[in-house]
């Protein structure tokens, strides 16, 4: 999630194939297999992907394995990326991020990915974001980052340069620990949610990168 995406530079274009010809998209899919195993007994579910970002492919896992009647995807997109991301075959409705804000629709299921700490985990609207995002729905799926050091904050932001950059995404300074967590969960008032740790998101050929304490997943009800 982010805005106007500026064109690529040569080494930006490198960055995507080197990120695509190594990881071969492994993030996407074990994060789609995770949000599987949490939803996978609810049938004809809806479901919205705030901060869907412009290579949703984790939606489109996710999309192959569940049974939906809708998916809505929203993120900082122009006319031409809509025209783009629209044009698939899995029934997947791509929508400026403004237009979520006017729906009235209420999803089974709302997801945000690795959103908030781009946002910044100290900015203030986060707390209006996952209100509304959870007004709007019966089950909020939070998937983010924990740090519980200087050298997890520096692997963290390692990873998200090497899957950013090419986006001109900007780095985050620092990321959520437990306790602050949990502080904005308490903020907004959510009182019926779990958090786990520990998601294999990386084989261990990534070495550091592949920790497990670095990814958690939030359920709010």
């Amino acid at each position: 999630m982010n805005g106007k995406i500026e064109k690529k530079n040569f080494f930006q274009k490198f960055l995507s194939y080197l990120r695509l010809k190594v990881l071969q998209k492994e993030r996407e899919k074990k994060i789609a297999d995770i949000l599987y195993k949490i939803i996978k007994n609810k049938k004809k579910i809806s479901i919205c992907d705030y901060g869907a970002g412009f290579n949703p492919d984790i939606i489109r896992f996710l999309a192959k394995k569940i049974n939906y009647t809708r998916i809505h995807c929203y993120d900082f997109y122009n006319n031409k990326q809509l025209s783009l991301l629209n044009n698939n075959t899995l029934n997947i409705e791509f929508k400026k991020i403004e237009s979520f804000k006017k729906t009235k629709k209420k999803y089974d299921i709302v997801i945000i990915i690795d959103v908030l700490h781009h946002i910044g985990i100290e900015n203030k609207i986060i707390k209006k974001i996952l209100v509304n995002l959870k007004l709007k729905s019966k089950i909020l799926i939070i998937k983010d980052h924990f740090e519980d050091s200087y050298f997890s904050r520096l692997l963290i932001q390692f990873m998200d340069w090497i899957g950013n950059y090419k986006d001109n995404v900007k780095i985050p300074k620092k990321y959520y620990t437990k306790r602050k967590f949990k502080e904005t969960l308490e903020t907004c008032n959510f009182k019926n949610y779990r958090i786990s740790q520990n998601h294999k998101i990386y084989s261990n050929k990534f070495l550091f990168f592949s920790q497990k304490k670095l990814h958690f997943i939030a359920i709010i009800k």
